[in-house]
């Protein structure tokens, strides 16, 4: 009798996860850097946020899906008239450097008898980080100049593990740490563009992995 009520509780309380299909979360990240990544940027925290949606295999307690982040880990803002081109004007300058990850997530959720439900997940994608400009006489002008600068490509690794916790009808609280490893690639960051006597800008880029420890929180929901 015993051991059938234990498995009675263990569907149940699977069942609320896995009756469903599609499963969406929202996650709001911080990544700090370790390794490479620390000793090039120092304790720079880059921020992401992301949206992953995944799918339940039927019968049996695995997601698999796709995420997709964004982050913009450092900006710089200044005032300069000897921009190229522009005709000894004062020009307002604003760079971004940005950050886009698409992954592949495959997660795993042991059937547990109890409310909160721990996972452990492992993703490989691919890292985006790119610079953009934009050059403008004043806040409400036309962009002088409006484009990227700088951008690199790299494969990238994520592992590690969470747990979810029921806020409400079809809603979970999503806590997660993850390690995450990217191949090396060049990036900039706010210290990294000069401009010349002449006008001209010049970059210096780092060069690391992107090896980070990334906690986050986000909310998970169903989909259908």
């Amino acid at each position: 009798m015993k051991k059938y009520f234990l498995v009675m509780l263990l569907y149940i309380s699977w069942g609320t996860l896995s009756a469903q299909g599609f499963i969406g979360t929202l996650n709001a990240k911080g990544g700090i850097p370790i390794s490479d990544f620390r000793n090039t940027v120092g304790n720079k925290l880059v921020p992401e946020l992301s949206f992953l949606t995944m799918y339940q295999l039927p019968e049996y307690p695995i997601l698999v899906g796709l995420e997709l982040g964004y982050s913009r880990y450092g900006t710089h803002f200044s005032k300069r008239d000897d921009v190229l081109g522009a005709n000894n004007q004062t020009m307002r300058i604003r760079r971004n450097n940005n950050l886009i990850s698409l992954m592949g997530v495959i997660r795993l959720v042991p059937e547990v008898p109890t409310k909160v439900k721990p996972f452990l997940e492992g993703q490989v994608g691919a890292y985006h980080p790119f610079t953009g400009v934009t050059i403008k006489e004043t806040v409400f002008s036309e962009a002088f100049v409006a484009g990227t600068e700088f951008y690199d490509w790299a494969l990238a690794y994520q592992g590690g593990g969470g747990c979810f916790i029921p806020i409400g009808k079809d809603m979970f609280m999503e806590f997660k740490l993850n390690y995450i490893y990217t191949n090396r690639m060049e990036y900039l960051t706010k210290e990294d563009a000069t401009y010349l006597p002449d006008g001209e800008v010049t970059f210096t880029p780092r060069r690391s992995s992107f090896s980070m420890i990334q906690p986050s929180i986000g909310v998970s929901f169903f989909l259908d």
